[in-house]
């Protein structure tokens, strides 16, 4: 009896924690912080940005202008030796050391771009960032008592904790596979990539891979033409774009560019 109690409880943590990351990526990362904050592809309604604001509070305690200021300083660099997080500038084994340190290479670049002050004037810091958004712990406090409230103390802390790994995780899987050139994956990741045609690095990943991460997985789709919101070749792909297109359709956002992708 005890045994099925405690697998119902691990269904319920997996449900709750598959919805949290859900929204965590797709509207707080992809759409918002990425699409919107970043390229500036889609402007969202001011009430859908504020609910995105407080998604990546508790989602993942991000500063939105940090996280578009390491962006901006990957697209800037691709792949160069100033790239925060480029498998190809870090050599041998450079897609997993991206794919398992994501993390601690964007906290390096964040940790910069935040004594510099190097992101987009519009995102200079306000009342409520200085107040709450900043406290990126408190935002992860917010999210283990939802947590618990619903899976109960312990059970609680084991969804956040499965919450933050997808995070990350996702994270790496972008910077590091969505980078890995040409030829075979298995061989990129213990070789330094290969370059495209093109001599870039970027790659578009599998469909199942691209749909896991909202439409980021492709990858060279996005970095062939960065403001475009439709990241995907279709929007079953790209669940961010899915949403996109419903708000604007509901005018809660505005397009500021589309053309359909076809880079394979």
């Amino acid at each position: 009896m005890s045994f099925s109690m405690d697998k119902r409880k691990l269904t319920k943590v997996a449900v709750t924690t598959a919805a949290t990351a859900s929204v965590s990526l797709g509207i707080g990362t992809s759409l918002f912080m990425h699409r919107s904050e970043t390229h500036e592809a889609i402007k969202l309604h001011p009430a859908i940005r504020q609910a995105a604001r407080f998604i990546v509070w508790a989602g993942g305690g991000m500063k939105p202008r940090e996280w578009v200021g390491v962006h901006l300083k990957h697209h800037d660099n691709e792949d160069l030796p100033d790239d925060p997080h480029s498998p190809v500038q870090n050599g041998r084994f450079g897609v997993l050391k991206v794919l398992l340190g994501n993390v601690p290479m964007y906290r390096q670049a964040a940790k910069e771009i935040s004594q510099t002050g190097a992101y987009p004037e519009r995102l200079k810091p306000d009342a409520l960032d200085k107040h709450l958004y900043d406290k990126g712990l408190l935002g992860q406090v917010a999210l283990y008592g939802l947590m618990a409230r619903i899976n109960g103390p312990v059970y609680g802390a084991a969804a956040l904790g499965l919450h933050d790994l997808i995070m990350f995780g996702a994270g790496g899987i972008v910077n590091g596979l969505g980078h890995s050139g040409s030829g075979n994956m298995l061989k990129a990741l213990v070789n330094r990539p290969e370059p495209n045609e093109d001599g870039s690095y970027s790659r578009n990943l599998n469909p199942g891979l691209t749909a896991l991460t909202f439409g980021e997985g492709r990858h060279a789709n996005h970095h062939a033409d960065p403001s475009n919101w439709q990241l995907g070749n279709n929007l079953m792909e790209d669940p961010a774009a899915l949403i996109a297109s419903g708000l604007i359709k509901t005018r809660l956002a505005t397009s500021g560019h589309i053309v359909a992708n076809t880079t394979e």
